[in-house]
């Protein structure tokens, strides 16, 4: 099969047609952040329209996955069809993104210390305060200043030392 030359220079036009229309085409990436990017890798170019068309591509590539996470979304909610009708609310998971991201060969993991809550990780429950109370001392959490330790520190050093006088 051999494609004849009016075919080529036809498709050679519109390439043409198309490099120029987007010298007026402002991408939804705008040129500055483009530009460096393509520049922290190496990509040195001064011609605005090669750096557009790589915009449109990296905007291209981005609704593609966003489009596919969609679809994903979709398929999980039809799935779980036990809530209620009236929340038909859409609603984009890392699960939806990741496996929309793997059919692009991106691997997307949640890292170890992903918390899913905003009071993940800290120990703030009733029971833990009162038994502080009892004993006298504050809860510690890994993350309290420095300056705080160091006062609580001096308080049991100086109530200990009030012990030591009445004894």
């Amino acid at each position: 099969m051999s494609v004849s030359t009016t075919e080529m220079s036809k498709d050679k036009a519109d390439v043409e047609e198309f490099i120029a229309s987007l010298e007026d085409y402002q991408p939804t990436i705008p040129d500055e952040v483009a530009t460096y990017y393509l520049n922290r890798t190496g990509f040195v170019c001064s011609d605005v329209k090669m750096k557009r068309l790589v915009s449109l591509a990296a905007q291209n590539f981005i609704s593609n996955i966003a489009f596919d996470a969609l679809q994903y979304c979709k398929i999980r909610q039809n799935a779980n069809k036990s809530k209620s009708a009236k929340d038909k609310r859409l609603v984009l998971t890392m699960e939806d993104l990741s496996q929309s991201l793997k059919e692009y060969g991106i691997n997307l993991k949640k890292p170890e210390y992903y918390a899913d809550k905003l009071s993940a990780g800290l120990d703030v429950t009733p029971t833990n305060t009162r038994t502080a109370q009892k004993n006298k001392n504050p809860p510690t959490t890994a993350r309290e200043k420095p300056e705080k330790r160091a006062r609580i520190e001096k308080d049991k050093d100086a109530e200990s030392n009030k012990d030591d006088k009445k004894e």
